[in-house]
């Protein structure tokens, strides 16, 4: 229960006043409650995000918890993630030529970036094709490797062997990347896509997967013409993924 004091401005809850104007109680709380270990409880005057009239956080962790929710599963926390993998690769990669043109007569790392000019939002795919080692596609660092399949998460690593689609299509995921969240992406697409779950692959048709259907969307790939109904369920996988990590595994049981 809670009642407000119109003169003094204060909320009483049955033990204590609290002062919305500062988020604080004007007297402390039981000294039980001091316990190093848990967050935002060392202060008896004030936890619970400094906003404990809610009722809502007797551990104090819940700003933390919806934090680390938004990071994991909304479109919020996965461009934040592309952000700052994107920040982190530039300046590695930076820092990687530069070591390249003072020991290896810039042959490596420093010749791949400068077939890019540099430019992280780089859109030409020739140049990302050309370099041997690292490289930049419309925002997002780009691996080079020699063999093996390719993938993407935040990252591209690129079997440079492979058609410029394959880059396109990578890029795709990345937006869904971005669209979905870390933990989103990982798990409805990450996951049935490493795995190739479904009967899309074992029918000859792996990229008829609505996660692949929908990164082909994204990325802008050209070789590949998808039917309206699979434009459909991609757009419907990518919906109800927002909903619920779980329900799009129900997707595995239709073609």
């Amino acid at each position: 229960m809670r009642v407000n004091s119109v003169e003094t401005g204060l909320y009483y809850l049955k033990a204590r006043y609290y002062d919305p104007e500062i988020g604080r109680f004007i007297s402390p709380d039981d000294t039980s409650y001091l316990k190093p270990a848990v967050l935002n409880s060392l202060s008896l005057y004030a936890y619970c995000g400094s906003d404990p009239v809610m009722f809502v956080d007797r551990s104090g962790k819940f700003p933390v918890i919806v934090i680390i929710a938004a990071l994991l599963f909304t479109p919020l926390g996965g461009t934040a993630a592309q952000i700052a993998t994107s920040i982190a690769s530039y300046v590695g990669m930076s820092i990687w030529a530069i070591g390249d043109l003072i020991f290896n007569d810039g042959n490596g790392a420093w010749n791949d970036m400068n077939k890019i000019h540099w430019n992280p939002f780089n859109s030409n795919e020739n140049a990302v094709f050309a370099s041997n080692h690292i490289s930049f596609y419309k925002g997002v660092p780009v691996f080079l490797k020699n063999s093996g399949r390719s993938g993407s998460f935040y990252i591209i690593s690129l079997n440079k062997y492979e058609p410029v689609d394959t880059l396109k299509h990578e890029r795709g995921h990345n937006w869904q990347a971005m669209m979905m969240g870390i933990g989103t992406f990982a798990i409805t697409v990450g996951i049935p896509s490493s795995l190739m779950l479904g009967p899309w692959s074992s029918n000859g048709n792996y990229y008829g997967a609505p996660w692949e259907t929908f990164s082909d969307i994204l990325g802008g790939v050209q070789s590949r013409r998808h039917t309206d109904e699979e434009r459909l369920t991609a757009w419907m996988y990518y919906g109800t993924s927002l909903i619920s990590v779980i329900l799009p595994y129900f997707f595995l049981l239709w073609e």
